[in-house]
């Protein structure tokens, strides 16, 4: 009897413990993986998990609508345009949104990540406006590494036109690094856009390619935390969260040949 009594106890332990769990669902943005698991919700809410994963998601991404398209020459051809005014408010809507998450405990220090992420995009974008519209004073505030971008802008035609054209060479060879078809295959291609901007307007496109390639520059000397150390603290939060009671399903993605 004393036996039956104990196993009725432990039985019953097990099922208030389960009745406490809460089942969470989600996707990540760094694999293509669906997720599910329970948590306690004594400790977190479902919004503050939900909170805290897009803080981890949003290091890897864009956090400013403004500079989140592909610098392309398409992109460039516009950035003359862009207000810093326009720039700046969208920039404060952003961290004043980060700021007011709630979030797990775990992932405040992810958090303050985001907030100078963001501000290095920031910092970044407006300086990139600067050197489009203003190379000279641009210079004086630009990364060491990326001066000889807008050094020639304010040379002669000759050096705007031979800097254009390093450009071109530059992003080849990024290419070739990066990608998977033939270095014949991207010279074709680079080589046919520059003939055509060069015959519609060398002054116009030449300019364009040139701060691309700063604003390509100075975005890689702004704070981002690396992907890979991200991704590992996603994983560690979410075992700090949901423990061994969460599990994935992914998809395998597939190199393109």
């Amino acid at each position: 009897m004393k036996v039956f009594t104990i196993t009725l106890v432990l039985t019953a332990m097990t099922a208030v413990h389960t009745a406490q769990a809460q089942p969470f669902e989600w996707k990540s943005e760094m694999k293509l993986c669906q997720y599910q698991g329970d948590f306690d919700p004594k400790k977190y809410t479902a919004k503050q998990i939900e909170n805290s994963h897009f803080v981890l998601n949003s290091l890897i991404k864009p956090n400013l609508d403004s500079f989140s398209e592909s610098m392309s020459n398409l992109f460039v051809d516009n950035i003359s345009s862009k207000d810093p005014e326009v720039l700046a408010e969208e920039y404060k809507q952003a961290k004043h949104h980060v700021e007011r998450l709630d979030i797990v405990p775990a992932a405040e220090t992810h958090k303050q990540e985001l907030l100078k992420t963001i501000e290095g995009e920031y910092e970044t974008a407006k300086l990139a406006i600067l050197g489009y519209q203003n190379p000279s004073e641009a210079l004086k505030k630009s990364p060491q590494m990326c001066k000889h971008y807008l050094e020639p802008l304010l040379g002669d035609e000759n050096a705007v036109q031979n800097k254009w054209k390093q450009v071109v060479e530059e992003k080849i060879e990024e290419q070739v690094r990066t990608g998977s078809l033939s270095e014949d295959f991207y010279r074709k291609a680079e080589m046919r856009d520059y003939k055509k901007q060069k015959s519609l307007s060398a002054y116009f496109y030449a300019r364009n390619a040139i701060s691309s390639g700063f604003y390509n520059c100075i975005k890689n000397t702004a704070y981002r935390p690396d992907r890979k150390t991200v991704s590992a603290n996603y994983a560690k939060l979410n075992r700090k969260i949901f423990g061994d009671n969460y599990t994935g399903q992914c998809v395998a993605q597939q190199k393109s040949r």
